[in-house]
């Protein structure tokens, strides 16, 4: 008999680690036009909210791959685009080009519910702090926008018109591998998708 210690059961709550959004929104120009070695610039209700550390800013200039290979079919290098991160180390990533019409927008939010909610990225969410994390995400991101009824567009299911839906969600999965067996199997494990090794 397998004891069921580090095996999830059907019955058991899906845990929920790094999440992606797609979405659409409109940010207030001066987020994404500031020098990046000038946030003292930001209004006084944004600054706290935008994280950088010296040397290092963890709002990072104008973010152009140096390879058009990183982004094949999107990357335009006439496109500003920002990445923007709020709260802490990673926590939440907001990627942003700008329209020439239109102006700065937000197009996918990476963020950690676990990092969100605890500070940290060492518990693994459920439902309930999955839940409560995405309201803390709209507190955070809420004060960005250009315009205060985008709020529908921060996270999936706020309203029918909302431009915003889960891209991708990271769920581990625990099992017993006495033996290395599993492990091994997926050492050299191939997607389609992936053409070649990291």
């Amino acid at each position: 008999m397998i004891p069921n210690i580090l095996i999830h059961t059907a019955l058991q709550p899906c845990p929920v680690d790094m999440t992606t959004i797609r979405t659409d929104f409109h940010i207030l120009d001066v987020v994404g036009d500031y020098p990046s070695d000038q946030l003292d610039t930001l209004p006084s209700h944004i600054r706290p909210l935008i994280l950088s550390m010296p040397g290092s800013a963890k709002v990072d200039g104008w973010n152009r791959p140096t390879e058009e290979k990183l982004q094949p079919k999107r990357y335009n290098p006439d496109i500003p685009t920002r990445l923007i991160h709020i709260d802490g180390f990673g926590v939440v990533k907001l990627h942003a080009d700008k329209d020439p019409v239109s102006g700065w927008h937000v197009r996918r939010i990476d963020f950690s519910p676990g990092g969100l909610i605890n500070s940290h990225n060492g518990r693994i969410t459920d439902d309930e702090p999955f839940k409560h994390s995405l309201s803390v995400l709209i507190y955070l991101v809420s004060p960005l926008l250009a315009d205060p009824d985008d709020e529908i567009h921060i996270v999936p299911s706020l309203d029918p018109r909302s431009l915003a839906y889960l891209d991708q969600i990271e769920i581990p999965y625990h099992l017993l591998d006495e033996d290395g067996s599993v492990l091994h199997g997926f050492r050299h494990a191939k997607h389609r998708e992936i053409h070649q090794a990291a």
